[in-house]
């Protein structure tokens, strides 16, 4: 431990999750994976079950199940031996089976792995991974939505690559069109060549009453409504838009009920608790269960003389891109951030 390579994951799950799978698989000595107190709550333990299975080296050094992690030596040829499947369950994160996919094509076989895949969240962010890794050389085959065969082989760089604009991202932009009349443009995102299951928000604006113009390398978004129609959508496919969906529901005429939204609880806050915590304050009615969240949004008129609403963003990037489009619109209030 004394002399392993330290390594400061903040509050970054992916990257937790992928280097935890690539060291193991190609890594040469001790490593620590560290981070956040948030960090160190987050499970990953599904992920280090599936690897310890193939002969990785993984020690807690916190409480059982989660970050930090003592990784020591990759795995040998010797340990994966005639080994040639990887079982891992994803349904509490598809970045369990995304960090496998990165890895596979690293292990010391000559040998196709199998990857089976018992449960899976988010599974549009697996397809993405899948692409973007044959981009860079690897062979995978799908097999079924639960099975991935993965040739041996090393990565190759494709020259160069062009990095798709982020959908999370632009939905804030796009949602503030949606409450402020608008129009708001986001240039070079292209929903008919997206990668991304997040791209799906544009889908669910249109469904709230929103005008959405998609072209080859433009969205435009507006609204000639005075408010928004509440929806009733499961949004597995599209964990991190469903927040700013959330937001908008407290905009609408009518109650909103997201479902599949579990994997927020393991998120860089539980957000489905955080999320009706803050939205409880702009005077909405929130019911949460295990994986959804239902918004009957406030029907009295916005006191301008109050003052800001103080908003909690639980050191989470996303609460507090979210909770900023509680500003805009008829039901806009003064808001600060904390």
């Amino acid at each position: 431990k004394n002399t392993a390579c330290r390594l400061w994951m903040g509050n970054a799950g992916t990257a937790m999750r992928s280097l935890c799978a690539v060291l193991c698989a190609a890594g040469k000595g001790a490593f620590i994976l560290e981070g956040e107190p948030r960090m160190h709550q987050r499970p990953i333990s599904d992920l280090v079950n599936a690897l310890r299975e193939i002969g990785a080296s993984v020690e807690y050094l916190g409480d059982e199940g989660c970050p930090p992690l003592l990784i020591t030596g990759g795995i040998s040829s010797e340990t994966i031996g005639s080994l040639r499947k990887i079982r891992v369950n994803g349904s509490i994160s598809s970045q369990f089976v995304s960090a496998l996919l990165i890895a596979a094509p690293l292990l010391p076989t000559s040998k196709s792995i199998v990857l089976e895949i018992d449960g899976l969240t988010s599974a549009p962010y697996v397809d993405m991974t899948v692409s973007m890794a044959e981009q860079f050389g690897a062979i995978i085959e799908k097999k079924d939505e639960k099975k991935y065969l993965v040739a041996s082989g090393n990565y190759s760089s494709p020259g160069d690559y062009v990095i798709e604009p982020d959908a999370s991202t632009a939905s804030y932009f796009l949602a503030a069109g949606a409450l402020g009349g608008g129009p708001v443009r986001v240039d070079n995102l292209n929903p008919a060549t997206s990668l991304q299951g997040e791209i799906g928000f544009l889908s669910v604006l249109e469904r709230m009453g929103a005008n959405v113009d998609a072209n080859d390398d433009t969205v435009t978004v507006s609204n000639t409504q005075e408010y928004l129609e509440g929806i009733e959508m499961n949004l597995n496919h599209m964990p991190d838009t469903a927040m700013t969906i959330a937001a908008l529901a407290c905009h609408a005429v009518g109650p909103s009920l997201i479902t599949g939204i579990g994997s927020w609880r393991v998120k860089e806050c539980d957000r489905l608790s955080a999320m009706a915590n803050e939205i409880r304050k702009f005077g909405s009615k929130v019911d949460v269960g295990q994986d959804w969240i239902r918004i009957v949004p406030s029907t009295a008129e916005v006191d301008a003389t109050r003052k800001s609403i103080c908003i909690d963003t639980y050191k989470d990037h996303r609460m507090a891109m979210a909770l900023s489009l509680l500003s805009l619109g008829k039901k806009g209030s003064s808001i600060a951030i904390k």
